[in-house]
């Protein structure tokens, strides 16, 4: 049987790392006795002497320093079995996430990252989904968890972020020739593109054009694509098409009213308290990456540039 537990050799490798039994309690959170005891129990045990005095500071001695690097390597041992074994638990688990196409898929990017060296042993499945369905798959348990733009007061919803959208054209429309800030009636005699999944917040906001002025895409890379190709202008999220903005494949048009037109993505799951450890981590880790700031959100947001559902 071992004399020396695991928590008193990492006390031990604490006076070393730290210089004193002091300074060693301040970072294990345990009492400066507590450390003294358990330095003194190892010393016992092995009849050695693991630390001297240098003037006001404790330093390991030969042997100290010889014992300091088993103990090293035996916690690290033990911290190896226990990841592996916790990781046995999540091999045959699958993590379900259901994502808004409008969703920043850096950030997203970042929380699997994080969520996967958690538990490596985890699968991912991402559907790619419109928000009403993404709704449905949470409802019905199809998903563990669906970041949408459709709120539901059916399951819990909380909000992540807001996105900004932005009044985009191809350079050579004829909007965008005008030179000037635009009145929103202006945008009636053109073609928009709406996003599907958008169109019933689109035409919940107080500026909304001519029902037979515009074109219905079914995903967000097709709407891009046909505002690209100069089919028409529409409402796209900044944090979509920076790059397209950045070539100059893509121009803002800017509007007199100067109203900033966001739109909220909410995080939706079942219970928390009855999600699987999986869901509950991945659900923190980009709760975490959103909370950073990265999403940008306009400063002259006001009640009636919302588009909410």
């Amino acid at each position: 049987m071992l004399r020396v537990t695991l928590e008193q050799w990492r006390m031990f490798i604490a006076v070393v790392e730290y210089g004193g039994f002091n300074p060693a309690a301040i970072e294990v959170h345990k009492s400066q006795s507590s450390i003294f005891n358990a330095v003194k129990k190892i010393e016992q045990s092995l009849s050695l002497k693991l630390f001297k005095l240098e003037g006001r500071k404790t330093v390991p001695t030969t042997s100290g320093t010889r014992v300091y690097e088993q103990a090293c390597s035996l916690l690290e041992t033990a911290k190896k079995i226990e990841v592996s074994e916790r990781s046995n638990i999540y091999k045959d688990k699958v993590l379900r996430v259901a994502v808004d196409e409008m969703l920043p898929r850096a950030l997203l990017n970042k929380a699997l990252n994080k969520t996967s060296a958690l538990l490596p042993d985890l699968r991912i499945e991402l559907i790619n989904s419109s928000s009403e369905i993404s709704t449905s798959l949470v409802e019905h348990k199809d998903v563990d968890v669906a970041i949408s733009s459709h709120y539901s007061s059916n399951i819990y919803c909380q909000e992540l972020c807001k996105m900004e959208l932005i009044l985009a054209v191809n350079t050579t429309h004829p909007l965008n020739s005008l030179n000037r800030e635009l009145k929103i009636e202006e945008l009636n005699s053109h073609r928009q593109i709406v996003l599907q999944q958008c169109r019933k917040l689109q035409h919940r906001n107080l500026y909304c054009p001519n029902d037979s002025k515009y074109w219905t895409a079914n995903n967000l890379r097709l709407c891009i694509d046909m505002v690209i190709e100069g089919m028409g202008y529409a409402w796209l999220p900044l944090a979509t098409i920076t790059k397209e903005l950045n070539t100059g494949t893509l121009t803002s048009l800017d509007l007199f009213d100067k109203q900033a037109r966001m739109v909220s993505l909410y995080l939706l799951h079942g219970n928390y308290q009855n999600l699987e450890p999986e869901a509950q981590a991945f659900l923190k880790e980009v709760q975490k990456q959103f909370s950073s700031g990265a999403v940008k959100v306009s400063s002259e947001l006001t009640s009636s540039g919302f588009l909410q559902t």
